[in-house]
């Protein structure tokens, strides 16, 4: 079962730990530098501008400018080390998305597909990033630097400082009102901007159908829906908060009135300067700004609530099992099932396989469509878990292998051709591990089933899913692909589909008579060609019947 993943185990601010004491300490330094301005202006004001006293005001004019100063200097340092630290979570935070995206069992995006849950989880991300962008990490500064303010304002009257604390549990209720709409809108907004990702990816993968049964106003309007939607979810969420910042500057404004009358009366009475009035007031803000600061960040949290939710449900995911404790063999010796079964819920696929295929050996899989030949391809490739049973390479339970060095005994060409939009040269040697000192001259062994027209062009790109090739060179280059790479097993499933046919005849001779395999696997439909294989494995209704031949 995949365990749920904290926010500490999702942000992992450990490696940052330095930093952080260090940014703590600035905090302090900060925060003991903001208690002594107001101070400094009181003096400035009461004993130098009042007291018309020159050299008071160049004193204190000077000590204030110096405080000033090395704080500004500390406050640069503050943002140099929160960049770095925001960066750095950030560019982790998404290599661990795609790190896990890529181990993902396939069984967990054959649903909704890998590209929509890879949208989802990088747009989740964005959203958590936005809020670490806009200073989350300097709350623990501001709540230092409030205290230091608060300690200050004390020094100069507590009564007034009595009157800007009595407003703050108004405030706190405003923001919890607020952010409880937000939260509902974004909410909405997320899983409307899931279903939209559902729509987008589909709409690009069918764009030909689309052109051709002429459904385009009907995906339009279908986008316009779902983008009209977006935005008004968009627009209540920033109408909540604007009207919760208003709030807040109105409650700003009664305070600094109730400061002006309270600190007249204070005055009268003889109990307070109006330096001490006139510092008290400016430095107000040093209590008020960062507590709208921290409610706005609760806002904030409450609208990236979702997205956390959906990041942890994106880590729960099951991943692919890479603990293989067996070390992958030299070479392939034999390849075999037992009593396999695969099902989907209530519904068998394959029921009780068993085979045993030595090495030397090439194997033709036949059967109608639906027998659940890709079924067994995708169990070899361990692409799917099968249910029950054994399946074993040289006598080990394929799960005791390392998925990776497992997969990468297989050379594959699969139904559906993939094609980087590089050049043909790079869509062969897709490993770069694996490539030799001259790709070209290694291609070139496999030039007549190639052909000229592809061999002429090795440095040009192939398109955007290989739309700059017919089906027939996309699948002549896929073989190349397998072909070169020299693994030790050779999986082609119908391979030869969009083959003329004498493309399809070259590709059995390069495949049949090649020595560089341990052993061969071809899924075919051409059963005039199976008398020249030495097993065939014949699949009807999720059952498997092994025929064996002599070929001498």
């Amino acid at each position: 079962m995949p365990q749920k993943r904290s926010l500490h185990d999702i942000f992992n601010l450990k490696s940052h730990t330095l930093r952080i004491v260090v940014l703590v300490l600035l905090f302090a330094a900060s925060t003991a530098l903001g208690v002594i301005v107001p101070l400094l202006e009181q003096q400035l004001i009461d004993d130098g501008l009042i007291k018309l006293d020159t050299n008071v005001v160049l004193r204190f004019s000077v000590l204030f400018l110096l405080v000033i100063s090395i704080s500004k200097g500390i406050e640069f340092l503050e943002l140099s080390i929160q960049n770095k630290i925001q960066t750095d979570v950030g560019i982790k935070l998404k290599q661990k998305i795609f790190e896990h995206a890529f181990q993902l069992k396939p069984s967990q995006y054959q649903k909704d597909g890998f590209l929509k849950i890879l949208s989802d989880a990088l747009y989740d991300v964005d959203n958590v990033l936005e809020i670490v962008e806009n200073n989350f990490l300097i709350i623990g500064g501001i709540a230092i630097k409030a205290v230091g303010a608060i300690i200050a304002l004390l020094l100069i009257s507590w009564k007034l400082t009595l009157v800007v604390l009595c407003f703050i549990p108004v405030k706190i209720l405003l923001n919890n009102i607020a952010k409880k709409r937000v939260a509902h809108q974004s909410e909405s907004l997320l899983e409307t901007h899931k279903k939209y990702t559902h729509w987008f990816n589909n709409t690009v993968l069918c764009i030909p159908d689309i052109k051709i049964w002429n459904l385009k106003k009907k995906k339009e309007l279908e986008g316009i829906q779902y983008e009209a939607e977006i935005h008004r979810f968009l627009r209540k969420s920033l109408l909540v908060k604007q009207a919760n910042n208003s709030c807040s500057q109105i409650l700003d404004h009664l305070v600094t009135c109730a400061l002006y009358l309270t600190g007249v009366l204070m005055m009268l009475s003889q109990n307070l300067t109006l330096g001490g009035l006139m510092a008290f007031i400016s430095y107000s803000s040093y209590i008020v700004s960062p507590l709208d600061i921290v409610l706005g960040l609760r806002l904030s949290i409450s609208e990236i609530r979702p997205s956390i939710t959906s990041l942890r449900q994106f880590f729960s995911l099951e991943r692919e099992n890479r603990d293989g404790i067996t070390h992958m063999p030299d070479d392939v010796k034999s390849i075999s099932a037992t009593n396999l079964n695969f099902q989907i819920d209530d519904s068998v696929i394959l029921k009780d396989i068993s085979f045993e295929i030595f090495k030397g050996e090439k194997v033709a899989i036949i059967g109608d469509n639906g027998s659940g030949k890709s079924t067994l391809i995708n169990l070899l490739l361990r692409m799917q878990d099968f249910s029950s049973g054994e399946l074993c390479l040289n006598g080990n339970n394929i799960r005791e292998y390392d998925i990776d060095d497992y997969r990468s005994v297989f050379s594959v060409v699969s139904q559906k051709v993939n094609m980087f939009n590089t050049t043909i040269i790079e869509n062969v040697f897709v490993n770069k591990d694996e490539e030799p000192e001259d790709p070209a001259k290694a291609i070139g062994r496999y030039s007549d089933m190639l052909g000229p027209n592809i061999i002429n062009r090795l440095h040009d790109t192939t398109g955007s899913e290989g739309s700059f090739l017919s089906g027939g060179e996309k699948q002549k280059i896929a073989l190349t692909r397998a072909l070169c790479h020299k693994r030790k097993i050779l999986l082609l499933d119908e391979a030869a589909s969009n083959l003329d046919s004498a493309s399809h005849q070259k590709m059995l001779e390069l495949v049949l008579n090649s020595i560089d395999f341990d052993i061969v696997f071809v899924v075919t439909h051409d059963h005039e060609e199976l008398s020249r294989y030495d097993k065939i494995l014949r699949l009807e209704n999720g059952q498997l019947t092994v025929i064996k031949q002599d070929r001498s």
